[in-house]
């Protein structure tokens, strides 16, 4: 079993240090801007912190919406009891169907993710391999119902 990671993770993280890392600069921009029109260091201080806070509570609420997304996300079920087996990959995980058990549920995963199809015959013979993006259930209907074709 072949597992590959695609960083989705460690992208999200370098988006919230930017938008900190952004906030921080700004931080001092405005400190120093203050600093010279001789405003009170307190009303600085408020200002500043507010800038701050509001970039942070910006990256929390963008994280955690992609997080949301990732658990509310229904689920896919694909029908395959006419193949012998289907096989979807993603990120760290599979899951793979045979005729005995011939429905695949895909849920709880994230809009980005991409998905490896593989559909083999009752011999185990590969037939097709389809990619999708996310749980896109009209792609992986059409694939199926090419495949029934």
């Amino acid at each position: 079993m072949e597992k590959n990671y695609n960083g989705t993770l460690d992208k999200l993280a370098i988006k919230f240090a930017t938008i900190i890392f952004l906030g921080l600069v700004g931080y001092i921009f405005l400190l120093a801007f203050f600093d010279k029109t001789g405003i009170d260091q307190p009303v600085i201080f408020m200002v500043i912190l507010g800038i701050v806070i509001v970039t942070v509570v910006f990256a929390l609420l963008l994280a955690l919406k992609r997080m949301t997304l990732k658990i509310n996300l229904s689920t896919d079920i694909l029908e395959v009891a006419e193949f012998g087996s289907a096989k979807a990959s993603y990120n760290r995980s599979e899951i793979e169907t045979t005729p005995e058990y011939s429905r695949m549920s895909l849920n709880m995963i994230p809009y980005w993710t991409t998905i490896l199809l593989h559909v083999s015959d009752k011999n185990g013979k590969l037939i097709k391999t389809h990619r999708l993006t996310g749980l896109n259930t009209k792609n992986a209907n059409i694939f199926f119902n090419d495949l029934k074709q």
